[in-house]
């Protein structure tokens, strides 16, 4: 994969509530003009930055890569709607939290110029596929089984390749990717995995301790398990890296497995989900870098 050839053709999404993220969306737009790429921008940011030449549809995007400009939730938000096209992403990092973003604006300029002489990594990460009928969703963080009723717990079964693992009454069930374990999974257990295993992993919501059968609440997988999920209490919903999918009937199964594509971000050093999760938690202490 050749940096020139991806920065032929470049989307880019950006938040748009945020003074900075305009500022840089902006810089963004005029650097790889000056290379000679064609640039395509969400209709709301191009309206922010008033270059309406560039404004397009997410449905209509064909980006050879994919610039975000915020934090996890706007690369979440690209992956929900560019996804289809395949793209590495390039996520430039403007706000507090960004555990998938490496580079800020003060480095995007020397990061088009590694990208243009091949001076940089594929950090590929896998994927969870979740299939409900004719819905199908690749998760990048999650899957996330909840009660759509507040204060009323939700029975789970949950099969691993049609045997049936593990039963609950909780408030949800998670299904996590690597890349999720770090996010709600690690809310709930305290523990991630490292994006190179190569796993799925299951949590309970706030099971209730004497329903577990076994009395485990968490259990991570191997990549080629087929994870089934069904509910027998209580009224229950799905959703996709945050993102509502739809209620559930009593008795629907959804099954989750490892997707067959990975999700590729563009990376300039290595080491750089340690060197990420440090930072992270100096800044959450408060401790100075």
């Amino acid at each position: 994969m050749k940096g020139k050839d991806l920065l032929e053709r470049v989307s880019v999404i950006s938040r748009v509530d945020m003074g900075e993220a305009v500022r840089v969306l902006k810089k963004v737009v005029l650097l790889l003009e000056k290379k000679g790429s064609i640039v395509e921008v969400e209709s709301k940011g191009a309206e922010k930055i008033k270059r309406l030449d560039l404004a397009r549809k997410t449905s209509e995007m064909n980006g050879k890569l994919i610039i975000t400009i915020g934090g996890d939730g706007t690369i979440l938000y690209a992956h929900r709607r560019l996804s289809h096209l395949n793209s590495p992403f390039l996520p430039v990092k403007v706000g507090r939290w960004g555990f998938l973003t490496e580079i800020t604006p003060s480095q995007v300029e020397q990061s088009l110029k590694l990208m243009g002489e091949d001076k940089f990594f594929l950090d590929r990460r896998s994927m969870v596929t979740l299939k409900l009928e004719s819905l199908e969703r690749e998760a990048l963080n999650e899957v996330l089984i909840y009660s759509h009723v507040v204060r009323r717990p939700i029975g789970v079964k949950v099969y691993l390749d049609g045997e049936k693992t593990l039963t609950s009454l909780c408030d949800g069930l998670i299904v996590s990717s690597p890349t999720g374990s770090i996010a709600y999974f690690s809310s709930l257990t305290r523990c991630i995995l490292d994006p190179c295993v190569d796993a799925m992993c299951v949590s309970f919501v706030n099971p209730w301790p004497f329903s577990l059968k076994p009395p485990v609440s968490s259990i991570v997988v191997g990549p080629e398990r087929k994870i089934s999920i069904s509910f027998f209490k209580g009224e229950a919903a799905v959703a996709v890296d945050g993102f509502f999918e739809r209620k559930l009937g009593e008795g629907e199964k959804l099954e989750l497995f490892k997707s067959d594509r990975c999700f590729t971000i563009i990376r300039f050093s290595k080491n750089f989900f340690y060197r990420k999760l440090k930072s992270v938690g100096d800044e959450s202490a408060g401790v100075e870098q």
